[in-house]
């Protein structure tokens, strides 16, 4: 969860008001045949930060369930709590608190459990960075008795196209032995990495990517442990309107509208092998804004 809170604004900047600030979004997706796939309402704050959402989705194991609520300071998340839930069965709640340096960068979290009306502590994270504000370290002490669970390590390095970081990851107190080689632009997007899983030379994982300006426009993904593909992604301003995946046995195209810029309206998910295309699932979106903008019935 850590991740949807990491953009914020600089110390010192105010973050531009999103499209989709004080607004509520519902989202369905429907299969070819009219079988739900997946239901979802998000909201945001006056500022176009996440407030809650709730979705549910369907799968062979049944119908799932995902609730989310975030808890905001001036600049920085305070905190975010979700659980999951399979059918009727609720899980029990995660409660994540979140402590801020004054650069901005996530010094530590902790982490609770709250089942049946009882919260107990879990545990805490904490990060280390160098000069440059590049991760150093970041360690996972459940029940904060000193025993480290999960330390991840980097090694960061400037280089003419941008940066260069070595990973390394422990479990336990065991070798590390989960690496990875990342390149960087100066901008931070991520251009390659290759990981090795099991410290036996090779890559089970490798990607490549390609970055217009900040939006992420090619990608290859392959390795000894995954099925090669790629895809690629179009742009209206800032907003997708094409993604095309090729797989093995076939190409997988989503094609969106747009209301408004961030305000989804439509999306449709064809695939095509042998040259027949057919159309798989049909996402709709329909927004309540303060300014009255709403939409995305089906087309």
């Amino acid at each position: 969860m850590l991740l949807l809170l990491a953009a914020c604004a600089p110390p010192g900047e105010v973050a531009p008001v999103d499209p989709r600030a004080g607004c509520e979004r519902v989202e369905e997706r429907l299969a070819a045949d009219g079988t739900p796939i997946l239901q979802g309402t998000r909201r945001w704050d006056d500022r176009g930060r996440p407030l809650e959402g709730h979705t549910t989705w369907w799968d062979d194991d049944g119908r799932w369930q995902l609730e989310e609520r975030y808890a905001w300071g001036d600049e920085h998340a305070k905190g975010v709590s979700y659980r999951t839930s399979l059918d009727d069965t609720h899980g029990p709640w995660v409660h994540e608190h979140y402590l801020w340096r004054p650069d901005g960068l996530l010094q530590r979290y902790d982490r609770e459990l709250e089942s049946g009306g009882v919260t107990s502590w879990l545990g805490y994270g904490a990060y280390q960075y160098d000069p440059d504000g590049h991760l150093l370290q970041w360690i996972w002490d459940e029940g904060g008795d000193g025993q480290i669970e999960e330390q991840h390590d980097e090694q960061w390095s400037h280089e003419a196209f941008g940066w260069t970081v070595d990973e390394a990851r422990v479990w336990g107190n065991s070798e590390p032995l989960w690496f990875a080689y990342r390149q960087h632009d100066e901008a931070g997007h991520e251009l390659f990495v290759t990981e090795d899983w099991d410290d036996d030379g090779t890559s089970e994982v490798v990607r490549n990517s390609l970055w217009d300006g900040d939006h992420l426009v090619h990608l290859d993904v392959g390795g000894t442990a995954v099925v090669d593909w790629s895809c690629d992604w179009t742009f209206d301003g800032d907003d997708v309107v094409v993604e095309e995946c090729h797989e093995p046995d076939a190409i997988y195209t989503t094609s969106w509208t747009w209301l408004a810029p961030s305000l989804e309206d439509s999306a449709e998910v064809i695939r095509t092998e042998a040259g027949i295309g057919e159309l798989l699932e049909t996402w709709t979106y329909d927004w309540t804004c303060p300014a009255g903008d709403s939409g995305g019935e089906a087309r």
